[in-house]
Order: C-alpha cells, then structure tokens, then sequence
C-alpha cells in the first residue's frame, strides 16, 4: 500500500526475515500488487534473503499483474513466489510483471499463470539482466509474446531454466523467452511448447547471441500458414548461436518449420557447433531437419548436423528446406530420411539459390518425393558444391537425380553413394551448370550421369569405395615423443565402413557383382586389420625404446649417485685428516711454555 500510494523512496531496501503465507488474499481479485501500475513502479532492492512467498493468488482485469506489478531500476533477488495468476490484461508474471532497467537474481516461481500478451512465469516483460532463476509452473496465454521464464526480454538471461509447458493462442512463444534480443547464456527449457506461429523450444522470435544452451520439449503449431515451429528458435532475426542443441520433435499444420529453427531471418547469422535430434513433421512447405528456411542477408552454418526424420508437402530438406538468399552450409550433415508429397526435396537441402556456398558436407538418409528429388539437394541454382556427398536411397517420380533433382550450378569433387532404381540421372535429373571430377556408384553403370540440360560434366566415373569422409570419425592422436611435431605422432582411425555392401540386398544374391562387393568387403577388413595392426606394432615398439631409455637413465642415474658419494666421501676424509693435524699442532703449542719454566 505504501508504495502505490507513492510512500516508498526510490533506492529503498528490503530483506524479507521469514517466508509469508498470502492465503489470506485468496479470495476476490486477490493479491494487490507492489507497484500496481506503470506509475506505481517499485525502484529499490528487495532481498528475499533465501525465502519464499507462497499462495499468491491473483485474478484480476489489469496490467502488471504478479507480486510486483511493475518495477524501474530495481533489483529482487534471492526470493521464491508459489501460487496461481490469472488475468487477460498485458505484462504478466509471477515475480514481476513488468520491469525496466532491473536485475532479477537467485530467485524462482512455482506459480501456475493464465495471461495475455507479455506473459511470462517468472516476468512478463523485462529490459535489464536475469540471472541464476528457474520456473516450474505451466504458462498459458490468450495472446503474443509468452514464455516459461520471460514473455518479452531485451537484456541478458544467463544461467537460468524453465520446465514447465508454454500454451499460447497467439505467436512468438517459446519454453524460456517467448521474444526478445540480447544474450542468452547457458539456459535451456524442458517443457513442451503449443502455438498458432514462431513457437520455439527455447525462443519464439529472438535477436542476439545464445550460448551453450539446450531445450527438449515438443514442440506444435496448429494455425495454416506461416506457422514457423523450431525445435529450438522459431525464428532468428540476426545474431548467432553456438554450442547449442535441442533434441524435441516440431509439428506444424502449416509452413516453415525447423528441428533447430524454423526461419533465420532479417540481418547476417551465424550458427556454429550446434545440433538438432528430433523428428520434424509439417503439412506444409519449406521444411527442414535443422532450418526450415533462410532468408537472412547471409546464413552461415558451421559443424552442424540434424538426425531426425522429415516430412513436408514441397522445399524438404534433411538439414535445410529452403533459402531465398546467400547461406554458407560448412562441415554439416544430416542422417534422417525426408519424404515429400510435393516437389523440391533433398537429403540434406530442398533448394539452395543466391551464390550459396557448400562445403565438405554430406547427408545419408534416404529420400522421396515427387519432382526436383536429389540425394543431396533437390534443386539448386547459383551456387557452388564441393566435396560433399550422400549415401542415401533416392526415389521419385521426374526429374531425379543421384546428387540433385536440378541444378544449375558448380558441383566439385563430390561423391553419390547411394542406390536409388529409376532416377533420371545418376548424379542430376536435370544439370545446367559446370560439375566436375564427380563420383557414383557404379551400380548407375547403365543410367545417365544427367537426364537432361546443357550442364559440362568433366572427369565423372565410377566409385567403389567408402564414404570419402565423415564427421564423426573416431579419430584418435597419441603423443609417442618428446617432440612435439608430427613425427612423433601415431594417428589411427577406429572409424569403419564397408562401402557398399548394402547394395546385395537391392541386387540379389544372383547378380554377377555380388561376390566381387564381398571380396572387396573383406579386403577392406584386412586392410583395416594392417592398418590397426602397423599402429599397434608402431606402440609396442614405441613403448620399448622407451622402456630401453628409461633402464638407460636408471642406470646413469646410479652411477652418478655413485661418483657423488666418492667425491663427497673423499672431501670427508681429507677435512677428516686436516681436522686431527690441527689438533696436533695445537696441542703441541700448548706444551711448548709448561717446558719453558721447567727449564727456568
């Protein structure tokens, strides 16, 4: 009352001595908040001092609803609040519901909240920084901007988690932050996540950094159109992320869905080291195991991979469905199977235009659609492909290719691994463009390199061995020196793979080629064997010469020990004899005067 009647000092402060019990506003409108309104705010520091409040209740038609309505340069910390909201007004939540310029930390909400727009468990909309707090109650909103901890943040949130689900009817919802931009640090979200539109597992719509973050729920959107569901940020508007993972399955009615992020949009992006498991599941187009679509200036992906499976009705990708501007896709892969009832799908990109970059990329599940179906990439235009390459099985109803459905565009150096009956082409269905020194299985012996177009294929053959990288090579480097160079380096691959002997099960034992992809099978196995074999000769011969050098040391170690203790015990000895002639003498001296006075 004191400070919505203005009695309360700005810079005042507060420690709460015991937890409190408002079971007794339990009934009406309930609690009243601590800064009731936009001109009430509270600016001091409130420190819960380890406590808790329990049995908030409020239900009320107003903004600024939760223990504190609103707050401008404030700090709360170390403080839990427990109980349920609810209201259909703006800036919600359960510690405050708005705050600006303000710190938030140590503290956590248990608090059951049912809002509008700017709703969020722990604050409704916040500019400032949030750190080391957590929610575990169920956020549900009739309106925008809802997340399990913040609605709307502009700042930095470090350390902090949600668990609890987010529902909202409208969009940019998320399991931590509904929207915002700043910093996002070592956060992550476990509930599961329900929207019209730009609904993410972690973020809805989100501008800046995140960092080694993660989230696991589900995630859902059941409005046709641009829905934009992400299994981790429905939509990135400019920033990066790094060190991230999500590993919650996307479904959308609509388009543009993403097992990572559904859209990248607005200014450049950056995303590095990052990694999306679910499966991701859409009745409309633009669709990808990682990245639905790309429209940013420029997109860049760095060592990233998608695993779940993909279903779309056109643009269907297993790491990316579709870009409309210029995306640099580096030391990426996708695993899952992708089907499309429509056109354009790709095992590891639906289309890529706009001078695109790909490189040292591959993809190895197996693919389906109808027009513009590629291995690789069902459709690219303008862009330049080098040294990547898939494994899967390729089907499709026209314009099918080993690699890609359509391209116009440089292809280098890359490998088709896998067996697919009926493509039009074995490395394009139809090729414009330049491709060059450019692999296939030689089971395509009989089909076309290019069904159709005006595409130079240069240096094309056959190719019978292993998949020509991977990144998730087991890989190890032992140290067997004391020089720190590459000569006194052991390096063994215990990564291994035999090529293509899954390709008995589509030939049949009958066919003339079956034994010869078993001989080669097992020459593979002995050449992995001498391979493993000469490392282990290299470590046991290693390990000699070192157990040779070590007797050596010990050795000269003992006869230096040896050689010290004679010269330390000659020197004794001769101080020894020096000392005792001394004495001698001295004794001597003594008894020269007592001679004297005899004689006087």
């Amino acid at each position: 009352k004191m400070q919505n009647a203005g009695k309360i000092a700005a810079g005042s402060e507060f420690v709460l001595g015991a937890d409190i019990d408002l079971s007794a506003y339990s009934s009406g409108s309930g609690w009243t908040p601590i800064g009731g309104s936009y001109n009430q705010q509270f600016s001091g520091t409130f420190d819960g001092n380890g406590h808790k409040i329990t049995n908030l209740y409020i239900n009320r038609n107003a903004t600024c609803s939760g223990l504190f309505g609103s707050a401008e340069n404030a700090v709360i910390k170390n403080l839990g609040v427990e109980g349920n909201i609810t209201t259909n007004q703006i800036d919600s939540g359960g510690l405050v519901g708005w705050i600006s310029n303000g710190e938030i930390k140590n503290c956590y909400s248990e608090v059951n909240i049912n809002g509008a727009t700017q709703c969020g468990n722990l604050v409704g909309k916040a500019n400032g920084t949030i750190t080391n707090c957590y929610t575990i109650g169920n956020t549900t909103s009739t309106g925008k901007q809802v997340g399990g901890l913040v609605g709307h943040a502009n700042g930095t949130v470090k350390n902090c988690f949600a668990t609890g689900n987010v529902t909202a009817e409208r969009y940019s919802i998320g399991g931590l932050l509904g929207q915002g931009n700043g910093e996002v640090i070592n956060c992550f979200a476990t509930g599961n996540v329900n929207g019209s539109s730009y609904t993410g597992g972690l973020c809805g719509w989100y501008g800046g950094t995140v960092l080694n973050s993660h989230s696991s729920g589900n995630i859902a959107t059941q409005e046709p159109g641009e829905c934009a569901p992400g299994g981790f940020i429905a939509a990135l508007s400019g920033g990066s992320i790094s060190n991230c993972y999500s590993t919650g399955n996307v479904y959308s009615s609509g388009n543009f869905a993403g097992g990572f992020i559904a859209i990248t949009s607005s200014s450049d992006v950056t995303i590095t080291n990052c990694i999306a498991t679910g499966n991701v599941e859409a009745e409309g187009t633009r669709i990808g195991g990682f990245v639905g679509f790309a429209e940013s200036t420029s997109t860049t992906f760095e060592n990233c991979y998608a695993s779940g499976n993909v279903k779309g009705n056109g643009s269907v990708g297993g790491f990316l469905g579709h870009t409309s501007a210029k995306i640099e896709l580096r030391d990426c892969y996708a695993t899952g199977n992708v089907t499309s009832t429509g056109g354009t799908s790709g095992g590891l990109c639906g289309y890529v235009s706009s001078s695109s970059i790909l490189e040292n990329s591959y993809s190895t599940g197996n693919v389906s659609g109808t027009i513009f179906v590629g291995g690789l990439i069902g459709q690219t235009t303008s862009s330049q492909i080098t040294n990547c390459y898939t494994s899967g099985k390729v089907e499709g109803i026209n314009l099918v290719g080993g690699l890609a459905g359509y391209t116009n565009s440089t292809i280098t150096d890359c490998y088709v691994l896998g067996k697919s009956d009926g493509v039009t082409g074995a490395i394009a269905g139809l090729a414009n463009g330049t491709i060059t020194n450019c692999y296939y299985d030689s089971l395509y012996a009989d089909t076309p390199l290019k069904g159709s177009g005006s595409a130079t294929l240069t240096d094309c053959e056959a190719y019978e061995g292993n998949e020509p990288f991977k990144f998730n090579d087991a890989l190890i480097t032992m140290q067997v020196g004391i020089n720190g160079n590459s000569n006194s380096r052991i390096n063994a691959d215990l990564g291994f793979d035999l090529g293509n002997i899954k390709d008995i099960s589509a030939m049949g034992l009958q066919n003339s080629r079956t034994l010869s992809i078993i001989d080669n099978a097992i020459s593979l196995i002995s050449a992995k064997q001498t391979n493993l074999g000469a490392s282990q000769n290299r470590l046991e011969s290693a390990l000699s010469e070192i157990s040779t050098h070590y007797e050596n040391l010990i050795s000269s170690r003992s006869t230096l020990k040896d050689a010290d203790i004679a010269e330390v015990s000659s020197e004794y000895i001769k101080q020894q004899i020096l000392q005792q002639a001394s004495a001698t003498l001295l004794s001597t001296a003594n008894q020269t005067p007592a001679l004297a006075l005899q004689l006087l």
